[in-house]
């Protein structure tokens, strides 16, 4: 039997995306991989995120919604993680939705016992800067996972729970680059490796709003921080 995915989604005012990546995940399940579990933390919307979330909850028993009153990612993905039941934790944002075949191939890297996280390729749609955006990120994480210095974010990416758990999760202090600090500290326990064939859609919202270049620059400005001196920046523009 295949083994037991918890998809886990911290979403603050998701509204316009949340249906559309539920009703996905909803399709996957009963075409692809029955054996999956999602579990939406709504962290202090002021919106329908949540109702949205409990009306597939209500349902379908594999569908969970959860209220926290204010919380940041990192904590709700915690809290997540926590409630979930599967082994394979897959950590993703609530504008991302797996295409065909991509939980069935995050499961078939675990199936190596050494594997503790994999990555995923981030596909999109908009202007051609923004999919070279979206492309290079993916191309940058491949290149991390084979120079064993694994630098993953964190729109769909796959954990084993017990190495999660061992790791205490995210750092609930860093309000950015929580995803990569997660990444290059489970290399310790085992392999993180890149699915290039495991492909999932985002929402090319955050370049689109940003611009290319400033939302190049700001990541790169923050890896340099993260990367030096260990703390990422406190400031984060969500464009919802």
């Amino acid at each position: 039997m295949d083994k037991k995915i918890s998809i886990i989604i911290p979403a603050y005012n998701e509204e316009k995306y949340i249906e559309t990546t539920l009703s996905k995940l909803k399709e996957i399940k009963n075409r692809e991989y029955e054996n999956l579990e999602i579990l939406v933390v709504e962290n202090g919307s002021d919106d329908m995120t949540y109702e949205i979330s409990k009306r597939y909850a209500d349902a379908d028993k594999n569908f969970k919604a959860f209220h926290l009153s204010k919380a940041s990612a990192a904590i709700a993905t915690n809290f997540g993680a926590k409630q979930a039941t599967g082994e394979i934790l897959i950590l993703m944002d609530a504008d991302t939705y797996p295409l065909d075949g991509a939980i069935t191939e995050i499961s078939k890297k675990f199936e190596d016992e050494n594997v503790v996280s994999v990555c995923t390729y981030l596909k999109t749609n908009g202007s051609l800067s923004t999919h070279f955006s979206y492309n290079m990120s993916s191309e940058l994480a491949w290149l991390s996972s084979k120079i064993q210095y694994p630098l993953f974010y964190g729109a769909c990416v796959g954990y084993r729970k017990d190495v999660f758990e061992k790791l205490k999760g995210f750092n609930e202090n860093f309000v950015t680059s929580q995803d990569l600090d997660l990444s290059k500290r489970a290399s310790k326990f085992g392999k993180c490796v890149f699915a290039r064939k495991s492909n999932v859609f985002t929402s090319p919202r955050r370049v689109e709003k940003g611009g290319t270049a400033n939302i190049i620059i700001y990541h790169l400005k923050n890896f340099i921080k993260f990367s030096i001196y260990k703390k990422p920046s406190d400031n984060y523009e969500p464009y919802r």
